[in-house]
C-alpha cells in the first residue's frame, strides 16, 4: 500500500515537470501577443496624430520635423518609430495622387503619414520570426 501511494506522488512530478514548460511556453506568447497588440495601437495613434499635425494648414503639410514630432510624442514607448510624410493633392470626385499628376481644379492638399517600427519577441518561438514589422498609415486633408 506505501509503495503504491509513493508511484502516485512520483507520476504527479513528472506530470508537472513536463506541464511547467508549455504553461511557460504559453504564458510567454500571451505576453508577446499583448505586446505586439500595443504596438500596433501605439504606431497607427502616431500616424494619426502625426496627420492631425500636418493637416492644420497647407503651411504644416510641408513642415515634416513637426509632423516627426507629433509621431514621436504621440508614441514615446516606441523604439525606433520611423515617420514617413508625404504631400498629395486631390480632386473634388475623390481620387488622391501625387500632386504633380493631379490637373483638377479645385485641388485639395492632404497629407499622408506612414508610421512603422520593428517588434522584437522576448524569446525565440518555433515558426515565429523574431522580428515583426508594424506599421500604419493615415490620411488626413489640410484645413
Amino acid at each position: 500500500m506505501a509503495s503504491c501511494k509513493r508511484l502516485r506522488s512520483g507520476s504527479a512530478l513528472i506530470e508537472l515537470a513536463l506541464a511547467v514548460p508549455v504553461m511557460a511556453l504559453l504564458v510567454m506568447g500571451a505576453v508577446d501577443f499583448a505586446r505586439v497588440f500595443y504596438m500596433s495601437v501605439e504606431v497607427t495613434s502616431a500616424a494619426r496624430a502625426a496627420a492631425i499635425f500636418g493637416s492644420r494648414s497647407t503651411a504644416s503639410v510641408d513642415d515634416t520635423a513637426g509632423i516627426s514630432l507629433a509621431a514621436t510624442r504621440a508614441a514615446p514607448e516606441v523604439p525606433s518609430l520611423t515617420v514617413t510624410p508625404a504631400k498629395l493633392c486631390g480632386c473634388s470626385d475623390g481620387t488622391v495622387a501625387d500632386c504633380t499628376s493631379v490637373s483638377c481644379t479645385p485641388k485639395y492638399t492632404y497629407i499622408r503619414v506612414q508610421t512603422q517600427a520593428t517588434f522584437t519577441t522576448t524569446c525565440p518561438y518555433p515558426g515565429i520570426p523574431s522580428s515583426i514589422p508594424v506599421s500604419a498609415v493615415a490620411l488626413m486633408r489640410a484645413q
